[in-house]
């Protein structure tokens, strides 16, 4: 399943999202990976940039789905969740 997270990537939300958590986005070329990197982390789902199949795939993340649905369900719930969470003042 591919992400479209252009819109994400292409506004400030990545970078508020991520001043937020007191992190930094290291590539502002190229934040699709940084922001696969961040879900696992964050969410603990493992995303591809979508960059690694092609250049079809820039502003895209790819999750695969050979797994039972509930596992595709509750990790989507996971993204959701840390995507929304309240993070405390610094």
């Amino acid at each position: 399943m591919w992400l479209d997270c252009r819109q994400l990537v292409a506004s400030r939300q990545l970078k508020a999202l991520c001043d937020r958590r007191d992190m930094t986005v290291t590539d502002p070329d190229h934040n699709e990976g940084y922001l696969a990197g961040w879900l696992a982390e964050a969410a603990r789902v493992g995303m591809s940039d979508g960059c690694e199949f092609g250049v079809q795939g820039e502003g895209f993340l790819r999750m695969n789905l050979g797994c039972a649905r509930e596992t595709v369900v509750e990790a989507m719930r996971c993204i959701v969740e840390a995507l929304t969470k309240p993070v405390a003042p610094k």
